[in-house]
């Protein structure tokens, strides 16, 4: 993940650009410029497949201190 530019270090977020050209700057053009730019429905989540690769990489990690641990 690349960091933002003008973000602080701990996130990264394009909604920040957005929020802060409508909240701190008080421009709405600029803000509805970044919307159109960086909104959007995004991609859509399938909670099936997050589920499976959150339990392979637990398996992972369960293995991995087993090995460390013996």
């Amino acid at each position: 993940m690349q960091k933002a530019k003008d973000y602080p270090d701990h996130a990264n977020s394009d909604a920040y650009l957005i929020g802060k050209a409508r909240y701190k700057d008080h421009d709405e053009e600029k803000a509805a410029a970044f919307e159109k730019q960086y909104g959007g429905e995004g991609k859509e989540i399938s909670f099936d497949l997050m589920n499976c690769l959150i339990n392979y990489e637990v398996q992972e990690i369960i293995e991995q201190m087993e090995r460390i641990l013996n």
